[in-house]
């Protein structure tokens, strides 16, 4: 649980450890470089790192792999409490959450601020809001009417006049109906803190033909984070299938003309980034998330989930 940022061997980064192995864990690696001559066996888990940071053995389980600018990591003030200077994560930070859950966690940070579960990578620690998941309200079950038996009546003998009944087609009618897309997942707790954050490169976009687009496998929890809204706002974020496999019964077609279907309400970052809560999509397709301001403005970003490879020979 230690921040390092803008170090270096020269300038106060961690000396150089000849013929040792160690695993450094719940760390933030900020323009940071570990230098480990000689070091057997040195490895990182849950712990972030920028291009520039460098350690001897990075490929441990939990890594975020990301920039200063994502990182939002927050100046050396002491102006965040305690009896040392610190480094704040800001909003959406990725590290926020993100330590491993099984790790032997501290009971205060570098300030003396009670850590709690789940915890934050680095020295200073904040707490992690998940977003609450939406429950569908059913509707009413409607009153039954009673029908009154008819009259009997004389038939008159007349002319059969044919009635042509207007026919109307499922899918006029079904996009009043709210289901949430079919396979999706909104993850919360432990399943959200542990979901793998993508970086979106291209800023969203207002129009869906120049929406960029992600791809991730079926079945991974995903947290994307995007750019391109503006700052500070609180943004409304949701979601829909808008391609996969063909309907085949009343239920699924149901789903593939359900409209948006809300994540949770997240504020944009000061440089107007936003990390879309976790979800896990169990089947191929296209899906749209839309991040709307309230000002009425709504950005969007494509999602492509693949199918995963069959490991049968």
């Amino acid at each position: 649980f230690t921040t390092f940022s803008g170090n270096s061997n020269t300038s106060g980064a961690p000396k150089s450890f000849d013929a040792l192995s160690y695993t450094v864990s719940n760390s933030i690696f900020d323009e940071s470089a570990l230098a480990l001559s000689g070091a057997t066996g040195s490895l990182a888990t849950f712990s972030f790192f920028t291009s520039s940071s460098a350690l001897a053995n990075n490929t441990g389980t939990g890594l975020i792999f990301g920039t200063t600018a994502s990182l939002n990591l927050g100046p050396l003030t002491i102006d965040n409490g305690g009896p040392t200077a610190t480094m704040l994560p800001g909003a959406c930070s990725p590290v926020i959450g993100a330590a491993d859950p099984d790790s032997r966690i501290p009971t205060v940070d570098q300030r003396g601020v009670t850590r709690t579960s789940p915890s934050t990578m680095g020295a200073v620690h904040v707490a992690f809001t998940p977003t609450p998941t939406p429950t569908p309200t059913p509707d009413p079950d409607p009153v039954p009417t009673e029908t009154p038996s008819p009259t009997p009546t004389s038939t008159p003998t007349t002319s059969v006049v044919p009635v042509v009944v207007p026919v109307v087609s499922i899918t006029e009618v079904l996009p009043t109906l709210v289901l949430p897309p079919a396979g999706v997942v909104l993850l919360t707790g432990a399943a959200r803190a542990n979901a793998q954050v993508v970086e979106v490169r291209e800023p969203v976009s207002v129009t869906l033909a120049n929406a960029p687009q992600v791809s991730v496998p079926a079945g991974a929890a995903v947290a994307p984070v995007v750019s391109g809204l503006p700052a500070n706002t609180s943004v409304v974020v949701s979601i829909r299938a808008i391609s996969g496999s063909r309907p085949q019964s009343v239920l699924s077609l149901l789903r593939a003309k359900s409209p948006f279907v809300p994540m949770g309400t997240i504020q944009s970052t000061a440089a107007g980034r936003v990390k879309v809560p976790a979800f896990k999509a169990r089947r191929a397709g296209v899906y749209l998330i839309r991040l709307s301001t309230p000002a009425g403005k709504s950005q969007y970003l494509k999602v492509k989930v693949t199918a995963r490879k069959s490991t049968k020979p």
